[in-house]
């Protein structure tokens, strides 16, 4: 989350300068309705920036400070990290082979279309780190190996029907 923006940094120049990689949040407020920052900064902090904020996998607020006191305030910030990646439970493999997506019926059967396969063409063609779960559904070939083969492997057996959906 940003503003102020111009100094010295646009919101562009800070994407282009750090090579950021995640969303900014635009926080400006148009209707100077707050003292400082927009309605972004008041739904966490009345104090300065930083501002430390850590929303774990729930959505939840599990750290929130504007602390920050060298290596201690770091040692702190990076506990409670730990805590809150070790209690993400996001990964739940289907095990069922080309369910890269991990979407499902009403019934809860996975369903495998188009747009796993999309998904594992962005995968294989980015350097995204995959984990074990898009590893093993998404090797269709079962060479332990995942490749553009695994893409034309993946599509001809949704043309022939081959899933089960």
């Amino acid at each position: 989350m940003g503003g102020d923006w111009g100094q010295p940094y646009t919101c562009d120049g800070w994407v282009d300068n750090f090579d950021i990689n995640y969303p900014i949040i635009s926080d400006e407020d148009t209707y100077n309705e707050y003292e400082y920052g927009g309605l972004g900064t008041y739904l966490f902090t009345d104090t300065w920036i930083p501002y430390n904020v850590i929303i774990d996998h729930n959505m939840e607020i599990v750290y929130s400070s504007s602390d920050y006191y060298g290596q201690e305030g770091y040692d702190i910030i990076f506990d409670r990290l730990s805590v809150a990646l070790e209690n993400c439970t996001l990964c739940t493999c289907s095990e069922v082979l080309g369910d890269i997506d991990h979407t499902y019926t009403i019934d809860n059967d996975p369903i495998i279309d188009v747009m796993d396969l999309l998904r594992l063409s962005d995968l294989i063609t980015s350097d995204t780190r995959m984990n074990h779960c898009e590893r093993g559904q998404g090797d269709v070939t079962g060479d332990d190996v995942l490749n553009t083969i695994d893409l034309y492997a993946f599509a001809t057996m949704l043309i022939d029907g081959n899933f089960n959906n």
